[in-house]
């Protein structure tokens, strides 16, 4: 049963896998970022971390970024994350490119202006033990889950600004029925 592009067997899968094996399993832990534009619009993507996914395009696991060709024409703004793959709105990725190697966060800013980088607050923090985002234009780490991080930004679509890295610490897997 394979769920993924690269070959790894799909999480759910492996949920369904005898006792023995399950107390093994890394569950996937979520961590949630979003970008508040200067109109109050939010854009989100979300991080979905565990060492049963890969950097290719997970098949259930991961959901492609698609806005189509007209969202310049919007007061609204995007943020999406990348892997291999492309641009993803939500993206299922091995604990070791979540913290070691960083996320590449892009954006779209529909106008020039102060955006608001934050904590998506309905995911359980929990298990993350740290989330920092790198911002190459300030060339300093900023820690979300202590606080909002504000910049400044040109209209325009953004692809190397910002990395985002989370780290995580999973208690014991959960019993699975």
């Amino acid at each position: 049963f394979n769920q993924s592009a690269s070959g790894n067997n799909n999480i759910v899968a492996r949920r369904n896998a005898p006792a023995e094996e399950t107390n093994e399993l890394m569950y996937p832990v979520w961590y949630g970022v979003e970008m508040i534009a200067p109109n109050t619009e939010t854009a989100k993507t979300a991080l979905l971390i565990s060492d049963e996914y890969t950097d290719n395009y997970d098949i259930m696991n991961d959901l492609v970024m698609q806005y189509g060709t007209k969202y310049t024409q919007y007061q609204h703004p995007l943020l999406s994350s990348t892997n291999n793959s492309g641009e993803m709105a939500y993206n299922a990725l091995p604990d070791s490119s979540a913290a070691v190697i960083g996320v590449p966060l892009n954006y779209y800013a529909y106008q020039a202006g102060s955006y608001t980088i934050a904590t998506d607050s309905r995911f359980d923090l929990k298990e993350v033990k740290s989330a920092q985002l790198w911002d190459a234009t300030t060339s300093q780490y900023y820690d979300l889950l202590t606080d909002n991080y504000t910049f400044t930004t040109a209209k325009g679509k953004n692809t190397n600004r910002f990395r985002l890295f989370v780290r995580v610490e999973r208690e014991k897997s959960p019993e699975i029925a």
